[in-house]
């Protein structure tokens, strides 16, 4: 009676000895804002056709201070006409005046427009921080020359936008909704995961030690229920097997 009293005290300290000491916090980068340019919409604007319809750009503005993270940009697109296949890219760049400056943030990968308008996740090279109520630039290009039987073209709506297009020597107004959506996420980390009994600075997002009743406001518990109990269960057996190994010797 009294080794199964001590067995299941030792299961109930390994418990909670495994939810107290062995969680895992990640510092997971949450959304904090969603910008939408434009609905998807059945607007065709042409990038990259005749000599006139160079890249285009569409301005946004964060109400927050945050980050772009590598994959938080979808951007709407379509094949205008012909057989394309060289692709299409965005890169983000600063404001000059108004217009998109030459100040190139992130470059994304290739990705491939179909047949018909549909939003394209891309993926940047680098995380971009931004600045809340500071103008940026997102800019749509076509990887190959222009060509003006095989063409692409951004999605969105006519009208009530700030939509430019490259006309070979200077930045044209377009003025229609163009498609895309960025995040602002609060960190630069997608997935840090610190040890136990640490948590994640506000302005560097390293891991630093807190004190285990603070409140983590920047970091926050991976799903791991099954974590918890399988420490749990961990520290138990190799408790009870440990009691049960010393009264036999004795």
């Amino acid at each position: 009676m009294t080794i199964r009293i001590l067995l299941y005290g030792v299961g109930l300290y390994a418990v909670l000895a495994g939810l107290v000491f062995f969680n895992a916090y990640t510092a997971k980068a949450a959304v904090v804002e969603t910008i939408t340019t434009s609905p998807l919409g059945t607007l065709q604007n042409i990038i990259g056709g005749a000599s006139h319809q160079n890249q285009g750009a569409y301005p946004f503005t964060p109400s927050v201070d945050g980050f772009i993270l590598p994959e938080a940009v979808v951007t709407g697109t379509i094949i205008d006409s012909g057989s394309p296949t060289d692709g299409m890219y965005v890169y983000i760049v600063d404001d000059a005046s108004g217009s998109p400056g030459s100040t190139v943030l992130a470059t994304s990968d290739t990705f491939f427009p179909t047949s018909t308008c549909a939003d394209h996740d891309v993926t940047l090279d680098t995380v971009v921080p931004v600045t809340a109520a500071t103008q940026y630039w997102v800019v749509i290009d076509r990887v190959g020359a222009n060509d003006a039987t095989n063409m692409y073209s951004i999605c969105g709506q006519s009208g009530g936008g700030s939509s430019l297009r490259w006309d070979g020597s200077a930045w044209s107004s377009l003025g229609n909704q163009w498609r895309f959506v960025i995040d602002i996420d609060d960190s630069d980390t997608p997935g840090e995961v610190c040890p136990f009994n640490e948590d994640v600075s506000a302005d560097s997002n390293a891991c630093v030690v807190y004190a285990i009743a603070a409140s983590a406001t920047d970091a926050v518990p991976v799903d791991n229920t099954y974590q918890i109990l399988f420490n749990g269960f961990i520290l138990f057996y190799m408790s009870a097997f440990g009691i049960i190994y010393v009264f036999k010797r004795k």
